[in-house]
C-alpha cells in the first residue's frame, strides 16, 4: 500500500483514495500479484459513481452489453450492491404504472431483477466473490449464484479434471538434521520436511558463513576487517556451525568459544536482524545450555547474541553456573517431546497458518486448491 500510495504522489494525482481503495481490493484477490487485478479495477468498474450533477446516463462501455469472457464481481455482500431509491429525474416512479407507461421498467433498485439482469450481462460468465468471515464473524453471501455453463478452457489449468488432486503427505524415516528443524515441524511439518531435504534455501546467518574459510579476505574488506579486528577476543579459538549429535535429535551450535571450564556460546545472527533467543522462536541455544551445565568438565557458560557487523551483546551478565535449572529448556521440553513423537511417525502433513507468509515454498502444499 505504501508503494501504490507513493506511485499516485509521482504521479501527481491528489485524490489517491478511490485508486488505493481499488489496490485493496486486487490485494485481497491476489496479495502476490495484484498489479493485474489493481489495473483492472481501475478500467472496469463494476459499479461507476454517481456524477456529481447533471443527468445520470449509461456510460459508454455499459450500453455495449457483453465485454468480457469472465466477470469477477468482488464483494458480494449485502450493503455492497444496493441501490439508493432517488426521483427520477425525467419520470416519477408512479407514473411508470398508469395507463400507457405501465409497461416502462422501473429503476433499478436493489436486487430487482433489472439489477440482476445487469450483473449478469457484464460477461459471458460471471464469479460472485466474497469473503467467508471477517472480524465480526462468518460473512454470508448476497444472495447464492449458480455456476453458469462452462467455456471452452482458457488455460492448462482449466482443462484440467473438475476432481482436485489431493497429493499423498510424504513420508520418511530419516532423522531430524537438528534441533530447529524440530520447532519448526511443530508450525508446519510438510515446511520441516522440504527443509530436511534441502528444497527451502534458509538466509540463516548469512554473512557469517563466510568464516572461518574466507578470513583471509574478509580482514583485508574495508567493512569487515576493521570489525573483525575490534572483536578479535571473541573469534579466537570460536568453533563455527558445531555439530553436536544425540540419541534422538542433534543440535548445531553456530558459535562455541572455550576458556578453561568456561564456555561461551554464541547465536550467530545476519545483518540487521534483532536476538531471537525466546523459546518460542529458537530452542537450539537453550538445549545446548541445560546439556553444558550438567557436565563435570563446565563451570560456567556465557550465552551470547551477535549480529554480523555489530558488537556481540550478553543475554544476560551473570553466567549460567553447574547444576542451575534452565526455565527455558524446561518451557520447550513438552513442545519437544511432541515434535519428535511426530517426526517419528514420519507423515508431514501441511499445516496452513501465519508462517505461511514467510515461506518460500510458492504455495506448493496447497496446490490441490487450484
Amino acid at each position: 500500500m505504501a508503494w501504490g500510495e507513493a506511485v499516485l504522489e509521482r504521479l501527481g494525482v491528489s485524490a489517491k483514495e478511490p485508486f488505493l481503495a481499488r489496490l485493496r481490493l486486487a490485494l485481497r484477490v491476489d496479495r502476490i500479484n495484484p498489479l493485474p487485478w489493481w489495473r483492472s479495477l481501475l478500467l472496469d468498474e463494476t459499479l461507476p459513481p454517481e456524477p456529481e450533477q447533471g443527468l445520470p446516463l449509461l456510460p459508454p462501455l455499459r450500453a455495449t452489453g457483453v465485454r468480457a469472457r469472465r466477470v469477477y464481481v468482488l464483494e458480494w455482500l449485502a450493503g455492497r450492491y444496493t441501490l439508493g431509491e432517488r426521483e427520477d429525474y425525467f419520470l416519477l416512479e408512479e407514473l411508470r404504472e398508469r395507463g400507457l407507461l405501465q409497461r416502462l421498467p422501473r429503476r433499478l433498485r436493489g436486487l430487482d431483477p433489472l439489477f440482476q439482469e445487469e450483473m449478469a450481462s457484464r460477461g459471458e460468465e460471471v464469479f460472485l466473490l466474497y469473503p467467508e468471515a471477517g472480524p465480526s464473524g462468518p460473512y454470508a453471501p448476497l444472495e447464492k449464484g449458480e455456476r453458469p455453463e462452462p467455456l471452452p478452457p482458457a488455460s492448462l489449468l482449466e482443462a484440467l479434471p473438475w476432481e482436485p488432486f489431493t497429493p499423498p503427505s510424504p513420508r520418511s524415516q530419516a532423522p531430524p538434521p537438528h534441533l530447529e528443524v524440530l520447532r519448526r515441524y511443530q508450525e508446519c511439518p510438510f515446511r520441516a520436511y522440504a527443509e530436511r531435504f534441502g528444497l527451502w534455501d534458509r538466509e540463516e546467518g548469512a554473512g557469517w558463513h563466510l568464516l572461518p574459510k574466507e578470513l583471509a579476505r574478509l580482514k583485508e574488506d574495508p567493512e569487515v576487517g576493521p570489525w573483525l579486528r575490534a572483536h578479535q577476543d571473541h573469534l579466537e579459538g570460536m568453533a563455527f556451525w558445531r555439530p553436536w549429535r544425540g540419541k534422538r535429535y542433534a543440535l548445531r551450535l553456530d558459535g562455541v568459544r572455550r576458556e578453561g571450564k568456561t564456555l561461551h556460546l554464541y547465536r550467530l545472527l545476519p545483518q540487521g536482524k534483532s536476538p531471537d533467543l525466546d523459546p518460542k522462536s529458537r530452542w537450539t541455544e537453550w538445549m545446548a545450555l541445560e546439556a553444558l551445565l550438567q557436565r563435570e568438565d563446565v563451570d560456567r557458560v556465557y550465552l551470547w547474541t551477535w549480529t554480523w557487523l555489530e558488537a556481540p551483546r550478553l543475554q544476560r551478565q551473570t553466567p549460567y553456573r553447574r547444576d542451575q535449572s534452565v526455565p527455558a529448556a524446561k518451557e520447550i521440553h513438552p513442545h519437544l517431546e511432541e515434535a519428535l513423537r511426530g517426526w517419528e511417525a514420519g507423515v508431514f502433513p501441511p499445516r496452513p497458518g501465519p508462517h505461511c507468509y514467510t515461506c518460500s515454498l510458492g504455495d506448493v502444499c496447497r496446490k490441490e486448491a487450484l
